[in-house]
């Protein structure tokens, strides 16, 4: 899962440095961009690795059950972390530099 997240998270910040490079875009219009580019891609795996992982709940033996569950915790913090986190950290320490 950790694999997983960090894949993600680098995704979006590819995304990002696309944007800032080649584009131009500012750090704001930048994050926009990530967001409309890689984020439906975002939900839309992590929300089936989420549910395959909840299968799992379904197991009457614990360590399946577990595993199952932290699997499916893990990848729905970790969406979450990559949209409300990963941009308000970006935000605060990319500033622009004013000329």
């Amino acid at each position: 899962t950790l694999g997983i997240v960090v894949d993600d998270t680098i995704h979006f910040l590819s995304k990002f440095v696309r944007a800032k490079r080649e584009k131009g875009l500012s750090v704001q219009d930048s994050i926009r961009y990530s967001f409309e580019t890689v984020g439906p891609a975002l939900i839309v795996t992590s929300v089936v690795l989420i549910l395959g992982c909840c299968v799992l709940l379904g197991s009457t033996f614990r360590l399946n059950w577990t595993l199952g569950f932290l699997s499916a915790a893990t990848l729905a913090l970790a969406l979450f972390a990559d949209f409300v986190f990963l941009p308000s950290m970006m935000n605060l320490f990319l500033k622009e530099r004013k000329s």
